[in-house]
């Protein structure tokens, strides 16, 4: 039986006071404890789409449920409470002069307790290596450990629902393999719901199995990633590539089908095989 869903856009659209359109006519569900991306180049309005799952932004048209419940200024504190958020920059979410401060941050203006918010700042800096950080300033942070340490601040909240706006933006090779094994450790390991939005379609099959293609605010596809990245129409339509290992199997006319690569490790088991 499939999952219920915790988040809803039901004919959604935005408007800038500018009068200029983000999104329109977006129908979208995701699947509690799922991972979920939407993709899509610059400016496709992903980040704008985003800040509608928990109240930073409200559609001007349509309607954005939580659990069953329209996100509006009278339940998006509630709502708030139950995902987070986690920004591209995350000098826009650090700005306490230790670690520890940062990650206590949003559990102290919960009102917990000092013995509560002290547990809970242990044990999200464990979850992401950064144990043994507490008294550093953040910026003497390299970029990936201030993303861990963000996602720290997020998870010291306990949210059922991480939202990631383009979470190895910035990061080298090393913080980009760190920031998805984080990611992924969550999901497995608590049940939390993943929504991410990237551009980077190199990191997208190592983090989710379905996505959303997102292209001048117009929804052009909502299914697998599999079946995204081997339409070469679509992705053509949407001004994108499919990841760097797909597309040289695609130029090499090989893994037909189902069976083309999406990832550098299929791509091995494929030509062990002999294919």
């Amino acid at each position: 039986m499939a999952a219920p869903n915790i988040i809803e856009f039901q004919g959604a659209g935005f408007t800038y006071p500018s009068g200029r359109e983000a999104f329109s006519g977006i129908d979208l569900a995701i699947e509690k404890g799922g991972a979920f991306a939407l993709i899509g180049s610059n400016g496709a309005g992903k980040t704008t789409l985003l800040k509608h799952i928990n109240g930073l932004l409200y559609p001007s048209h349509g309607r954005v449920l939580f659990d069953g419940k329209e996100v509006n200024k009278k339940t998006a504190p509630g709502v708030r409470d139950r995902v987070g958020f986690v920004f591209q920059n995350p000098d826009d979410q650090l700005f306490l002069p230790t670690v520890a401060q940062d990650v206590a941050f949003g559990p102290m203006n919960h009102g917990l307790d000092r013995a509560e918010v002290e547990k809970r700042v242990k044990r999200a800096l464990e979850v992401v290596d950064m144990e043994g950080y507490e008294g550093v300033h953040p910026g003497k942070l390299s970029g990936g450990e201030k993303k861990r340490v963000c996602i720290a601040g997020v998870l010291a909240l306990e949210p059922e629902v991480l939202v990631f706006d383009e979470p190895t933006g910035g990061l080298d090779p090393r913080g980009t393999r760190d920031t998805i094994r984080f990611i992924n450790k969550l999901r497995e390991e608590r049940g939390i719901t993943v929504v991410i939005a990237s551009h980077d379609v190199n990191v997208i099959p190592l983090l989710v199995e379905r996505v959303a293609v997102l292209h001048k605010g117009r929804l052009l596809f909502d299914g697998s990633v599999r079946d995204a990245f081997g339409d070469r129409g679509l992705l053509s339509k949407a001004s994108m590539v499919p990841p760097d290992v797909t597309r040289l199997a695609l130029e090499m006319g090989c893994c037909p089908g189902k069976g083309l690569p999406l990832t550098m490790n299929e791509a091995l088991r494929y030509f062990q095989k002999g294919g």
